[in-house]
């Protein structure tokens, strides 16, 4: 770490503003401004990645659990932390600014943990074939003659029959 000695904490505190993109867009969110602190003095980059391990802030939950951290530049970084069984996350920085800890919201209509019911295509029954000979182009299919009478399915002979 780039720290000389001395005291080194991190300083978690409350953003003097909130992030309006984010209390749209998220289901649950804490915004939370985190400061890596050595003798008083704030800093903001690192030379070195950190990492952090701290309790799930109260208010979200595990599921669809993502960290937005947003830069002093403006820009915007997704953090994707590991979750502990002991209720804690982990994740590595190497700059300190606004944390957004939330929940992405379900897709419309589902439930949170609910996986939705895929529902098959219904497939129109294909409509039955005209009775052979029905076209005159159609041999009829028991005597080849071609010739067959419509009413019935029955073939009508050379000579009428």
């Amino acid at each position: 770490m780039n720290a000389q000695a001395g005291s080194v904490n991190l300083a978690v505190s409350i953003p003097d503003k909130k992030i309006e993109e984010v209390e749209n867009s998220y289901k649950h969110n804490v915004q939370l401004d985190i400061k890596l602190m050595n003798d008083g003095l704030s800093k903001s980059e690192l030379e070195v990645p950190i990492t952090i391990t701290m309790p799930i802030p109260v208010g979200v939950g595990v599921e669809r659990f993502v960290i937005m951290h947003y830069h002093q530049d403006g820009s915007k970084e997704v953090i994707n932390p590991r979750i502990n069984n002991d209720g804690t996350l982990t994740f590595t920085v190497t700059k300190f600014s606004t944390f957004v800890f939330a929940n992405e919201k379900d897709e419309v209509g589902q439930q949170p943990g609910v996986t939705p019911e895929v529902k098959p295509e219904v497939t129109p029954e294909p409509k039955p074939e005209s009775a052979p000979g029905a076209n005159s182009n159609t041999p009829c299919h028991r005597c080849g003659t071609g010739k067959q009478d419509r009413r019935k399915s029955t073939p009508v002979t050379e000579d009428g029959r």
